[in-house]
């Protein structure tokens, strides 16, 4: 963004990524299907992750890696 003079582009962009970053983030969470996104279980998931790129697929993977994890915790404290 250093490299743009233009504050009002740069505005635009980063904004057009955390839109970008939220979406990806709640595909994460709903590997399995449904949810509000629809999830990656089904045509419009594997859709979906097939248009990432290198850094969105990152984005991607620690944000499913956090959720799973996150549920097997929540899943542990419930039994204790």
């Amino acid at each position: 963004m250093e490299l743009l003079e233009e504050e009002e582009l740069c505005d635009v962009l980063m904004e057009s990524w955390r839109k970008r970053a939220v979406e990806i983030q709640d595909q994460a969470g709903n590997l399995g299907g449904g949810g509000k996104g629809g999830g990656v279980g089904n045509d419009r998931g594997h859709e979906f992750l097939s248009g990432l790129d290198e850094g969105e697929r990152v984005l991607f993977r620690a944000s499913h890696d956090g959720a799973r994890g996150m549920k097997s915790w929540m899943s542990e404290v419930k039994k204790s």
